[in-house]
């Protein structure tokens, strides 16, 4: 079987940068999983380029092949200018056409599409060119990521995206969902008019082996972690307001948290009071990571929206529970596994700081121990990526 697929430059071999969000850390291991079973992977990397798509190689590893498109048009500067009526066939057309042309190089068997944008669903419609059954791994829902950042874009760029994702959902062969709340959210947002296949298959968890006793730890000073990219998805904005509320309150807690803060005169005034509240550490391997989680109390996910954040996954693996809001993808599993009291609305810091503190005052956790558990069986790798290559399967046999 032969895979192609949207792909990332982490996963280039021997890459030097730090992998970022789930679908780059899916990427690489998924295509290693798949080669090891003796089928083969294309991942096409986008970057920025001149007026006219340019496709290369990049690298040929074993069983893995990596090519890269550089485009003017895939990129958000560009669906800042979309005049509206535009369709994404026309002005997406000479991107469509060299993917499809790599495709027909190419010749694969199933095209994946992981995760949503505007790259992705030029590969979407260069599969369809091409008559090959794709797949859409749902790790996002581009229209909630589109409208948290609806000023970027040009009132057409706003309905092009709206409809590029609406349309590929339409006509994928199965749209895989990581959770049953992110399916939820996506049928009654996107609103597609019909959807195939879609079926929930949850995302791997392949880090460290599992430890921690879930027993927290008796003493005044805390200190709440936080990995988070600097945007607004993740909400920074309700991190700061912890941190304020704790200042305010004069508790001996300390806010720690990954994230890159750009250095950029936007938002001056809150970066500067970030910096001050709250101690920045920079982006770090998956080794350092568990470090880090191990090093905290508690970790804290007030994001607007989030379908599977692995940070809940990796914290929990090393007996650090997650406080999250009810707009992050675990609730439906938090809930399975007695977790409710891990849910919280970040509107009101009081209200976040006292939940906090009663959960502090408990003498265990069985129930992020149960959720350890949970995720042990039900994220093993093995089992995931199975799950993929039998659908893959099935799907090639009826097209």
């Amino acid at each position: 079987m032969k895979i192609f697929s949207n792909d990332y430059f982490t996963s280039l071999p021997n890459s030097a940068l730090h992998v970022k969000g789930g679908p780059a850390r899916f990427t690489i291991e998924f295509s290693a999983f798949i080669v090891s079973h003796g089928h083969s992977w294309t991942g096409l990397l986008h970057g920025p380029g001149g007026a006219e798509p340019l496709e290369e190689l990049l690298r040929v590893d074993t069983g893995r092949s990596f090519f890269k498109i550089s485009s003017q048009s895939a990129t958000q500067e560009a669906l800042r200018k979309v005049s509206e009526g535009v369709a994404p066939e026309v002005f997406f057309a000479k991107d469509i056409e060299t993917v499809a042309e790599l495709m027909r190089q190419d010749s694969p068997d199933i095209v994946l599409i992981n995760g949503f944008s505007s790259f992705a669903w030029i590969l979407s419609a260069a599969a369809r060119r091409n008559d090959l059954p794709f797949v859409i791994q749902h790790a996002g829902i581009w229209k909630r990521e589109v409208d948290a950042y609806g000023d970027l874009f040009s009132p057409g760029g706003r309905a092009m995206c709206y409809a590029m994702e609406k349309e590929a959902a339409e006509t994928a062969s199965t749209n895989i969902f990581l959770n049953e709340y992110s399916r939820e959210v996506f049928q009654n947002t996107v609103r597609p008019d019909v959807m195939r296949g879609s079926i929930i298959i949850p995302l791997p968890h392949s880090g460290w082996p599992f430890t921690g006793n879930f027993i927290p730890q008796k003493r005044d000073a805390r200190i709440l972690g936080v990995v988070a990219r600097w945007d607004r998805i993740k909400n920074q904005g309700a991190i700061l307001a912890v941190a304020e509320e704790v200042n305010r309150q004069r508790l001996p807690w300390r806010i720690r948290s990954v994230t890159e803060i750009p250095d950029t005169p936007v938002q001056a005034d809150f970066k500067a009071r970030y910096r001050e509240l709250i101690d920045i550490l920079p982006h770090m391997k998956r080794e350092a990571l568990r470090e880090f989680y191990g090093s905290v109390d508690m970790m804290i996910l007030p994001s607007h929206f989030d379908v599977s954040p692995t940070v809940v996954m990796e914290a929990v693996s090393v007996g650090i529970p997650t406080l999250i809001s009810p707009n992050v993808g675990w609730v439906s599993e938090y809930m399975e596994c007695g977790m409710g009291d891990w849910i919280v609305p970040f509107d009101n810091p009081g209200n976040v700081i006292r939940r906090i503190r009663e959960l502090f005052l408990r003498t265990a956790w069985p129930e992020a121990s149960q959720f350890a558990e949970h995720i042990k069986k039900r994220h093993e790798p093995f089992t995931v990526f199975s799950y993929y290559l039998d659908l893959f399967e099935q799907i090639i046999k009826m097209s």
